[in-house]
């Protein structure tokens, strides 16, 4: 599919109307059905409608950017408009899901990234913001395992694109908690009255990445600064997660009487799902301690 790149204001009648009905219902919607709280808005609305921006955050469930674009559309947030890079195995193989084209999403192929990654500098070049998952695909599991994890999970997409616009295009980390546990992968219907919290980060921006010749991808280095890139984006989405978090990891320090750090993820599926009944169980029980003291 080819993505229109024009103003959305230029889209067919229907096409504007759907996605205008969407934006007045999804973020009043999510802030119903949902225990939903936002932090961070002010660094989204100190880059309005009309700046080029990337938001980058963890990919829990189907319904992340959906929660995100509740939290920073209008009246809630200063933007009208924000595009999303999506699966296209999903969204050729599902048809709900296809109908987020008429919604901003635009395919990306892990055969093929490119088009995908010259529609995103296309449309940062008319002054959309977009939204794009780093990680390449949906991750649900615990904090404990982001803690170790998630800081080497991020693909080199956006930091080609970020040496593609020479490093001028700000990215906004952001982390997402509840989502998986809102809607679990296999689930049709979200849960009614989950926790869900986004938490938006301080923009980040790559000028010292700047050339006056710009990149191209046959520079030797290309593909290595990318990566670099990529990775100081998801330690700040990291970040993030450990303040989100910040409850979770000092109720298993408590219960483990040990650093977080020092507490190793077991290597057998079997021994994961041990691990992480135990580490409930005791949250639970501090958690109780705590009420009664």
């Amino acid at each position: 599919m080819k993505y229109n790149v024009a103003s959305y204001k230029d889209w067919p009648f229907l096409q504007r109307a759907f996605y205008c009905f969407v934006r007045g219902f999804v973020p009043r919607w999510t802030r119903f059905f949902f225990n939903f709280k936002v932090y961070g808005l002010k660094y989204v609305n100190k880059l309005p409608e009309g700046t080029p921006v990337i938001f980058c955050g963890n990919h829990q469930s189907h319904l992340d950017s959906v929660i995100f674009g509740a939290a920073i559309v209008k009246p809630h947030g200063s933007r009208m408009f924000l595009a999303f890079m999506a699966s296209g195995k999903v969204m050729t193989g599902n048809k709900l899901f296809g109908l987020t084209r008429y919604l901003g999403a635009f395919p990306v192929f892990k055969e093929n990234p490119k088009p995908a990654l010259n529609t995103t500098i296309n449309l940062l070049n008319h002054g959309y913001a977009v939204y794009i998952s780093p990680q390449g695909k949906r991750i649900g599991r615990t904090p404990f395992h982001d803690f170790h994890n998630l800081a080497q999970e991020g693909r080199t997409g956006v930091g080609r694109i970020i040496l593609k616009t020479n490093g001028k295009i700000p990215i906004i980390p952001f982390y997402l908690h509840g989502a998986h546990e809102a809607l679990r992968s296999g689930q049709l219907i979200p849960r009614f009255g989950a926790n869900i919290t986004v938490r938006i980060g301080k923009p980040l921006i790559f000028k010292e990445y700047t050339r006056s010749q710009g990149w191209n991808e046959s520079d030797p280095d290309f593909f290595s600064t990318a990566r670099e890139i990529v990775d100081k984006i998801m330690w700040s989405i990291r970040f993030l997660m450990l303040i989100e978090e910040k409850y979770y990891f000092e109720v298993i320090e408590r219960a483990l009487d040990t650093p977080l750090e020092r507490i190793p993820i077991p290597s057998h599926k079997s021994d994961q799902n041990r691990f992480l009944r135990k580490t409930t169980l005791l949250q639970r029980e501090q958690l109780r301690k705590m009420l009664k003291s």
